[in-house]
């Protein structure tokens, strides 16, 4: 009887190592993508929180304030005797409840507040959003035009970074006071 001899040493063949290790590959390639796309969606939507956060604090900061505006009887604040605010376009100047004169602008991209006539602007959005436009347009401003006094705001902002698309709020205020003849 002649005895089989069975090969115990078989091993993988060459194209077998090469098509497990492109499976493997195209395998580690898909999810690598996926984990990409992923961080980069996170990134989108922390920056848009960011942004839509920045801007709408803004906005309540400067309603609030607007919102209760006094009439200037004497024009020292506003320019004009009687009249419940200034300007218009990228600033509007009013006196708050706390008897300042205060002033909200826009400059490089950044919305800024200001007390008082001689004292420093301060920054009320972060460096990290861009103010595109800010557009104060306000309507019944003196006492004798025979309109409630309010502000129309539209604030129109941008990630400078282009993490996320901009976003374009707007709001219409008006004074609580009423403004009657």
């Amino acid at each position: 009887m002649e005895a089989t001899v069975i090969n115990m040493n078989r091993g993988f063949t060459l194209i077998e190592i090469l098509v497990a290790t492109t499976v493997f590959s195209l395998a580690l390639g898909a999810m690598s993508s996926l984990f990409v796309m992923s961080l980069q969606g996170q990134r989108s939507i922390f920056a848009q929180q960011n942004l839509v956060d920045n801007t709408r604090f803004a906005l309540e900061q400067m309603s609030r304030q607007i919102r209760m505006a006094r009439r200037d009887e004497t024009g020292i604040c506003t320019g004009s005797a009687g009249s419940t605010y200034s300007g218009g376009g990228a600033s509007i100047i009013f006196i708050d409840p706390q008897s300042n004169c205060r002033t909200y602008d826009l400059s490089g991209g950044i919305i800024r507040m200001r007390l008082d006539t001689g004292q420093e602007f301060r920054n009320l959005t972060s460096d990290d959003i861009y103010i595109e436009r800010l557009d104060f347009d306000v309507r019944g401003r003196e006492a004798t035009d025979g309109e409630q006094p309010r502000v129309t705001i539209v604030i129109d902002a941008k990630d400078p970074n282009q993490h996320s698309a901009g976003i374009i709020l707007q709001t219409t205020i008006s004074a609580r006071s009423v403004d009657v003849p």
